[in-house]
């Protein structure tokens, strides 16, 4: 049965407690299912926190000795507390809790029980108080169930929530009828449906639907019912999807979304029953275009699994969804199964781009199974597909070793293929040791088309990694060798960090080169400062240029503004700028804008050309007239 929202907000803990317990799964079973029951002279005492020595004592000692070395250690657990302090592991909590449960007798349960409910947790242990009493309490059940109604009545209501799901399920399979009386003992109608799907979840398995509806019936459990209906409902469309699907299809407006996994369960069987041909007698009659690609998409993989070859022709005859080809979901999931056969038919794909770009799918899901496979059939394919075979292999051979994917590139004689593999290489090598990388790019002649490419992505990771090495690295590089002849690479670093660390990439202006690369590093962290509503700092930083460079600094800051949502901020931007030569470039490229946008009424148009230096207003006047471009200057690069 599955998890109703409902259910789902009623018992989150329980919920967490199953899935951590997962982690545990043979441990706990081993615990709790075929180790032997102890409950003589048990480590736990209601009188004593240390038994007395006796002969039967020194037995179970023996005993526990013995099987110390296969299971949890609860010998030593005397009490709650012991539990947190010498198990900090999940795993070991859960296996000695288990295995408590089971050793213990009930009057040491009980002890053990009544301990938690009042033992102080702190933050980090409060969830353990849920998960020890759920586990002791569902093992008490097995012994006195009238202990178990009277401990459970006396938690708070927090407790009772958490484990009112849990206790349910456990009472219904020691005492249907009892567990029956239980829920029905709640007050809280919120409780009692949580309870109750318990005790009806346990019951799932062993009861018929019929009695399952019956029982849901006298919980008044309306969504449960409605689950079973549905349930009923898709066991009957699964036996006939074809009589199904015309049935529903008869109505259109039932084709929506709210319909969705109701289609996807008759398609899904109808698929089993007939193979991919079922898909389009389903897709074609759905009107909403994206239920009819989401159909498709999650349909094709239910195909793949029948018969991945007939899917296959069947997907690439449908269009592409958006920069997504249908074919090529069904051919990664055939490459991993079978890649031989599918590279065969995509080996006579035509035309030769589509054979590309599925060929390069091929591969990726053949390196992601099995990349030694595809290295030992290298010598299968044409010299052209080698090359793209290569370039998908490094993927899998840089994150370990950079040298071997370096010596694989070394074989790519495609020039596509091996600008994609040293992008690859740049982008892993880097992470792992950027000084390397970056040697390797700047010295090897077969990176030089694509150098500063390559460098960008090698400076980006290492200033990922380590912004300082990064930017020691960057500055002792020559200006120019990231591509732009005039900038030293320490601009990209700073650059980088502007978006990502405003205040680090501050710390490092001071250090950077003089010229093009400082009035760069600077004015990416001029934009930054204004992103950040720090409008001051960034005409602070004004203050490091003369000439022409503070101009363009001060443009390109003072640009840096949407003016869309408020066309009357720019005057407030423009008034704090210190450098006339500035307000009138902005002035003049907002007015230019204006001839095409109508953003600013005539009273602002006005006032924006008070602005205006006398040459600028000529500039305006040949930008109206002759529809001439303001020069870059003015938008401050």
């Amino acid at each position: 049965m599955k998890a109703t929202p409902q259910a789902t907000k009623k018992f989150p803990d329980v919920l967490s407690l199953v899935l951590g317990a997962t982690l545990t799964a043979v441990v706990l079973i081993a615990v709790y299912f075929v180790l032997p029951a102890k409950r003589t002279e048990d480590p736990v005492d209601p009188n004593t926190s240390s038994p007395p020595p006796s002969s039967e004592s020194s037995s179970s000692s023996n005993l526990n000795s013995e099987s110390a070395d296969s299971t949890p250690d609860s010998t030593t657990i005397r009490k709650f507390s012991d539990l947190l302090d010498k198990h900090s592991s999940r795993f070991l909590r859960f296996s000695t809790l288990y295995e408590l449960a089971n050793r213990l007798d009930e009057d040491r349960l009980v002890f053990l029980i009544d301990e938690i409910v009042d033992f102080e947790f702190d933050a980090t242990t409060q969830n353990w108080r849920t998960d020890a009493l759920l586990i002791l309490m569902s093992k008490l059940v097995h012994f006195n169930e009238e202990k178990v109604h009277s401990i459970f009545w006396g938690l708070n209501e927090d407790t009772q929530r958490k484990l009112a799901y849990g206790i349910a399920s456990e009472w219904a399979s020691v005492n249907l009828e009892r567990a029956t009386n239980f829920v029905n003992s709640f007050s809280d109608s919120d409780l009692r449906m949580t309870a109750s799907d318990g005790v009806l979840d346990a019951q799932s398995s062993v009861l018929p639907i019929d009695e399952l509806k019956t029982l849901a019936e006298r919980f008044k459990n309306e969504q449960y019912i409605a689950d079973l209906a549905e349930k009923n409902l898709f066991i009957e469309d699964a036996r006939h999807p074809e009589q199904s699907w015309n049935e529903l299809a008869r109505d259109p407006t039932r084709l929506t979304y709210e319909n969705l996994r109701r289609i996807t369960n008759i398609a899904e069987a109808w698929i089993k029953e007939i193979g991919v041909s079922a898909i389009p007698r389903i897709t074609e009659v759905i009107e909403d275009q994206g239920l009819r690609d989401q159909l498709t998409y999650l349909l094709l993989r239910v195909a793949e699994l029948k018969d991945a070859k007939s899917t296959f022709e069947y997907a690439i005859t449908l269009p592409n969804v958006g920069f997504s080809n249908p074919a090529s979901s069904v051919l990664y999931s055939w490459a991993e199964r079978d890649p031989v056969a599918a590279w065969e038919r995509i080996s006579i794909l035509e035309p030769p781009s589509e054979r590309e770009d599925l060929t390069k799918t091929l591969f990726s899901a053949w390196v992601s199974n099995d990349a030694q496979h595809l290295m030992d059939s290298l010598g299968k394919f044409p010299n052209d597909v080698q090359d793209i075979a290569r370039a998908t292999l490094i993927f899998d051979l840089v994150k370990e070793s950079p040298q071997a994917a370096r010596a694989m590139y070394d074989k790519i004689e495609n020039n596509s293929s091996k600008e994609a593999a040293a992008r690859t290489i740049a982008n892993y090598w880097s992470r792992k040791d950027g000084v390397a990388a970056l040697d390797w790019v700047l010295t090897d002649p077969s990176t030089e088309s694509q150098r500063p490419t390559l460098i960008h992505i090698i400076i980006s990771e290492m200033t990922n990694k380590d912004f300082q090495t990064a930017f020691e690295v960057a500055r002792d590089q020559p200006v120019g060798v990231g591509g732009d002849e005039e900038l030293g690479l320490e601009a990209t670093v700073i650059n980088i960090l502007a978006f990502r660390n405003l205040e680090d990439a501050m710390k490092l202006l001071p250090l950077v080169r003089g010229g093009p690369t400082k009035l760069s590093a600077y004015t990416d962290v001029g934009h930054s400062l204004v992103r950040n509503e720090r409008l001051d700092e960034a005409i602070a930083n004004g203050e490091e240029f003369s000439g022409e460079d503070q101009i363009l600094y001060y443009t390109s800051v003072g640009s840096n503004i949407n003016v869309m949502r408020d066309p009357e901020s720019i005057f407030a931007r423009l008034d704090m700028l210190p450098s006339e030569m500035a307000r009138s470039r902005i002035a003049t490229t907002q007015l230019a804008s204006n001839l095409s946008s109508n953003l600013y009424d005539d009273d602002q148009t006005d006032r924006l050309k008070e602005y205006l230096t006398d040459e600028d207003r000529e500039l305006l006047i040949k930008v109206e007239e002759e529809g001439i471009n303001v020069p870059d200057s003015y938008h401050g690069y």
